[in-house]
């Protein structure tokens, strides 16, 4: 697949239209997680369940884009919280960020886009482990 890079995005664009409707029939989700992919989607009908992962806020982040021209930054921004209702209408949406709650008409569950780390390392188990300050690991093999 061709990288989409700066505003050279429509070949990558075109080649996941091309993948996707080449193996949604097979599939029994697909999940996307680029907003542009939204444009790459196979027809409704035939087309398996579809998740949009939510993970940025699209209209904000093109409005640092340099790639994306300054007087067209509004409009884009305008065309994407419309994209992202229309989107709301006909696939399940997971979010990434409670903050998100608020760009969408209904609620949709949060998948918080982050690690969680524990204070305390997990107690022994009687199995080999490495540790370092931080962190311990399992062995596969013998320690040397």
């Amino acid at each position: 697949m061709p990288r989409a890079l700066g505003r050279r995005r429509i070949g990558a664009l075109l080649a996941a239209r091309k993948q996707l409707a080449r193996h949604a029939p097979d599939a029994d989700l697909l999940l996307i997680h680029d907003p542009e992919l939204l444009l790459a989607l196979p027809a409704r009908r035939g087309r398996p369940a579809t998740v949009w992962d939510v993970h940025e806020d699209t209209a904000a982040a093109l409005s640092t884009k340099p790639w994306l021209p300054r007087p067209l930054r509004p409009a884009t921004a305008v065309a994407v919280r419309t994209a992202e209702r229309m989107a709301e209408r006909r696939l399940h949406l997971i979010l990434a960020e409670h903050g998100y709650l608020a760009r969408f008409a209904r609620p949709h569950p949060v998948v918080p886009n982050t690690t969680y780390v524990p204070d305390l390392p997990a107690p022994p188990d009687g199995g080999r482990r490495v540790c370092t300050s931080a962190t311990c690991h399992r062995t596969g093999g013998s320690a040397r």
